[in-house]
């Protein structure tokens, strides 16, 4: 979280997300559980939980469930 006089600005990144190289997140945005977002991508507005985002701006192109380990 990062306070300035205009207010604060809140960027939340989920649990098991995985962010790849040269993606840019903008204020206030959340990255959803289990997310991943793509090389390059540009996150303007809020990312899915479980989605894959890529783009320019990122929109989520597909759903996905994480491999059960146990």
């Amino acid at each position: 979280k990062l306070g300035n006089s205009a207010g604060s600005i809140e960027n939340i990144i989920g649990s098991g997300v995985w962010i790849c190289a040269d993606v840019f997140i903008g204020p206030d945005v959340r990255v959803g559980d289990n997310s991943i977002v793509a090389a390059g991508a540009m996150v303007a507005t809020d990312a899915p939980a479980e989605s894959v985002s890529a783009g320019s701006p990122a929109q989520a192109i597909t759903k996905w469930k994480p491999f059960d380990r146990g």
